[in-house]
C-alpha cells in the first residue's frame, strides 16, 4: 500500500512539470493577482481588527506573505514552470538562429574562398604571362643589343 504522503508529494511533482496550474492565462499574472488578493483580504481583516496606518501595512504584508507561501504553492509552480519554458524556448530560438547564421556565415567563406582561390590562380597566371612576355623583352633586348655590337664590329672592320 502506498503512503498518502508520497502520493501527494508525487501529485504535485507531477503538475509542477507536465502543465501550468492555471489554463489560458499567464502563471505569473494569476500568481501576482491572487499574492494581491490575499494582501488586500489580510489587510481588510486587519483593519476591522482596528490596526491603522504604518501598522495595519506592516502587517499586512508579513501575514499575507505567509499565507500565500502555503496558499498558492501550486500556483507559484506553476508560475516557475510558465517562466523556465518561456526561457526555455527563447533559449531554443536564440540557438537556432545563431545555426542558421552560422550555416550562412560558412556558406559565405566558403564562396568567398573559392572566389579569393580563382582570383589569386588568375593573378599568377597573368604574372606568369607577364613574366613571359618580360622575359621575351629582355632576349629581344640582348638579341638586339648584340646586333649593334656586330654592327659595330663590322664597321671597326671595315676602318
Amino acid at each position: 500500500m502506498t503512503d498518502p504522503a508520497s502520493r501527494r508529494d508525487d501529485a504535485i511533482d507531477d503538475d509542477a512539470t507536465d502543465a501550468p496550474a492555471t489554463a489560458g492565462a499567464h502563471p505569473v499574472l494569476v500568481y501576482t493577482g491572487l499574492r494581491f488578493a490575499i494582501l488586500v483580504g489580510v489587510g481588510a481583516l486587519l483593519y476591522l481588527v482596528g490596526l491603522r496606518g504604518l501598522l495595519l501595512f506592516v502587517f499586512a504584508f508579513l501575514i499575507s506573505g505567509i499565507v500565500s507561501i502555503f496558499a498558492l504553492n501550486r500556483t507559484r509552480e506553476g508560475a516557475a514552470w510558465g517562466i523556465t519554458s518561456g526561457v526555455r524556448r527563447l533559449n531554443e530560438r536564440i540557438e537556432t538562429g545563431a545555426r542558421a547564421e552560422d550555416a550562412t556565415d560558412e556558406d559565405d567563406l566558403a564562396q568567398y574562398d573559392t572566389e579569393h582561390t580563382a582570383g589569386v590562380e588568375r593573378t599568377a597566371s597573368r604574372a606568369s604571362t607577364e613574366n613571359l612576355e618580360n622575359l621575351e623583352n629582355l632576349e629581344n633586348l640582348e638579341n638586339l643589343e648584340n646586333l649593334e655590337n656586330l654592327e659595330n664590329l663590322e664597321k671597326l672592320e671595315n676602318l
